[in-house]
C-alpha cells in the first residue's frame, strides 16, 4: 500500500509537469474551431459524460486525466475492501494493474512514469469513462462530482495548428490549449 500511495504522489506532481508524448489519438471528436472543442468538452463535463470529456482531449490530456482519476477513485476506496476490489477489476480489465509498477524514486523522470503507468491501456477514453461512471456508481448519496468544471472561453489566439485562451470559472481564470489535429481541434490541458 506504502508503494501504491508513492506511485500516486511522485506521478501526481505530473499533472502539473504535463505530458509531452502520449498513446494513439482513439476515436477522438475533432471540431471546427477551438471554440467548438471548448464547447464539447464543457458540455461533456456538465453531463459527466466522461467518456465524451476524453475524446475531447489530446492524448497527452487524455493520460493526465485517466491518471487524476485513478488517483481520485482510489483514495475513494481506502478502507473499503469491496470497493478497491471492484476497482482493481476494473483497472485490470483495461491492462492496468498498479500493484505491478516498480518503485518510483523522485531521480525518475516523472512524465516518464506516467507514460510508462499507462502505455498497457489500449484506449485511454474508454478507461476514463469507465472510471467515471465507476466513481458515480460508487459516490455517497447526494454527492455531485465537481472534479473537473469549465466556465466562460475568451482570448482565443490561433497560430497554425496551436490556440491558447482563458477560462473564467467563478472568481478564478485559467489557461486552456487547443491542438489542431488530421480531423480537426481537440482540448489541450496545459502545464
Amino acid at each position: 500500500m506504502n508503494r501504491l500511495c508513492g506511485v500516486f504522489v511522485v506521478a501526481g506532481l505530473t499533472l502539473w509537469i504535463g505530458c509531452q508524448r502520449g498513446p494513439a489519438i482513439v476515436g477522438s471528436l475533432a471540431h471546427a474551431t477551438p471554440e467548438a472543442a471548448f464547447q464539447s468538452l464543457k458540455q461533456a463535463i456538465d453531463n459527466q459524460d466522461w467518456l465524451a470529456v476524453a475524446k475531447n482531449l489530446v492524448p497527452e490530456s487524455q493520460v493526465n486525466l485517466a491518471f487524476a482519476l485513478v488517483m481520485k477513485t482510489s483514495f475513494s476506496t481506502f478502507g473499503d475492501e469491496a470497493k478497491e476490489t471492484s476497482l482493481n477489476q476494473l483497472l485490470t480489465t483495461h491492462g492496468l494493474n498498479l500493484d505491478d509498477e516498480g518503485e518510483v524514486d523522485g531521480n525518475e523522470d516523472l512524465q516518464e512514469n506516467l507514460n510508462d503507468m499507462f502505455k498497457s491501456v489500449a484506449n485511454i477514453p474508454a478507461l476514463i469513462g469507465d472510471l467515471g461512471e465507476w466513481s458515480k456508481r460508487h459516490a455517497r448519496e447526494g454527492d455531485h462530482d465537481k472534479f473537473l468544471q469549465m466556465g466562460t472561453l475568451s482570448n482565443v489566439n490561433t497560430t497554425g495548428d496551436k490556440a491558447s485562451g482563458s477560462v473564467q470559472t467563478g472568481d478564478r481564470s485559467m489557461p486552456i490549449e487547443f491542438r489542431k489535429t488530421a480531423s480537426g481541434w481537440l482540448v489541450h490541458l496545459p502545464k
